[in-house]
């Protein structure tokens, strides 16, 4: 399952930095609906570009379904290789679209090859990248 939004969903904010703000939110929403209702006592790994997006989300998931909610896991793009012989039951890759790079592309393809009964949340606002990969073809 991949969530896009090709529009602006918001109203337009007099600052880039808070436009980004509600995106990351909504992701963040939709990751911890996700969780909520699927992740109950399973292995999950949570992907994402940057320490601060990974704390925030993980702060999160704690406040909100508990620290003992899910076996919850996480790592960077540039951290995959280390995590491809882990076995997870839910896998969530926060900005997708950074998963067309050379060098993270097929590490991510590897660990969801390892994984194939894991469910796969792809969450990004850019899915057209400059180099024309579609990231889509990793989802079904």
């Amino acid at each position: 399952m991949i969530f896009h939004y090709r529009e602006p969903f918001a109203y337009y904010y007099s600052t880039f930095f808070s436009c980004c703000q509600v995106i990351l939110r909504l992701n963040f929403y939709l990751a911890l609906k996700f969780l909520h209702d699927h992740a109950q006592g399973k292995r999950v790994l949570f992907v994402s570009p940057a320490n601060a997006i990974k704390d925030s989300f993980t702060d999160l998931c704690n406040k909100w379904l508990g620290e003992d909610y899910c076996k919850f896991d996480t790592c960077l793009y540039q951290g995959l290789k280390g995590k491809q012989n882990k076995h997870y039951d839910i896998i969530i890759f926060d900005e997708v679209h950074r998963m067309g790079a050379k060098t993270w592309g097929p590490n991510a393809e590897i660990l969801m090859n390892n994984n194939l009964n894991a469910s796969i949340l792809g969450m990004t606002a850019t899915l057209d990248r400059p180099d024309c990969v579609d990231v889509r073809q990793y989802f079904d």
